[in-house]
């Protein structure tokens, strides 16, 4: 058996599914999408589901699917059938960007953010800009996340105390924090922000060490 609440089930959305009242069915959170097909976490582990019959007609915007990050309401199917996904929690919080093609949509990328880790590199390339970085603290508030400033690669910045004045400077009232991925510096600042129940997206341009750090 999973806690959820590990997961980031909270009162919250536990009132939520209390108010809908739907019988029979289990919270789930999306943790991958491919095709339509969905992978969750629920108390019984993870199972793969789909969009129900009667929730995708009633969807009328392309941003009700699903997305990861979501919190869904699931009938449990035996053996290794998919589970319905019967209904889609409201988002705490949502990251999403517009969709090309000749009609504009709105594309959830993630959902139930509680922290965006924005990740700038400070080794002396174009990795790291004012500009850009007030551009993302922009979408992180947006979105409804907490932003949070990581400024990577600390041990090839020979002047990181004006790397930080001027992150700091860009994202006036945000924490930031310099990190390295070689040497561990700055990674227990980011102790607090990893606890159970709490959800860390990272954004940033390739090449800054997202997948490192």
């Amino acid at each position: 058996m999973i806690d959820i609440r590990d997961w980031g089930w909270s009162d919250r959305f536990q009132a939520l599914a209390d108010t809908l009242g739907i019988p029979g069915t289990v919270p789930g959170r999306i943790v991958l999408e491919s095709r339509h097909i969905y992978r969750a976490v629920a108390e019984a582990g993870e199972v793969l589901c789909r969009v129900s019959g009667s929730l995708r007609n009633r969807l009328t915007d392309p941003s009700g699917f699903p997305a990861v990050g979501d919190w869904v309401l699931l009938e449990p199917s035996g053996g290794d059938s998919q589970w319905p996904i019967v209904e889609v929690l409201p988002r705490s919080s949502a990251f999403s960007r517009k969709s090309a093609g000749e009609v504009t949509e709105e594309q959830i990328i993630a959902a139930n953010v509680d922290f965006m880790f924005l990740v700038s590199a400070i080794d002396g390339t174009r990795n790291f800009n004012e500009r850009g970085l007030e551009r993302y603290v922009a979408m992180a508030w947006e979105s409804g996340s907490m932003p949070v400033v990581v400024l990577n690669k600390a041990d090839l910045c020979g002047e990181r105390g004006d790397a930080l004045t001027r992150a700091s400077s860009a994202a006036p009232g945000v924490p930031v924090h310099a990190v390295s991925c070689i040497d561990g510096t700055g990674f227990d600042e980011l102790t607090p922000y990893l606890q159970p129940g709490r959800t860390i997206a990272l954004t940033g341009r390739s090449g800054v060490g997202k997948s490192s750090i």
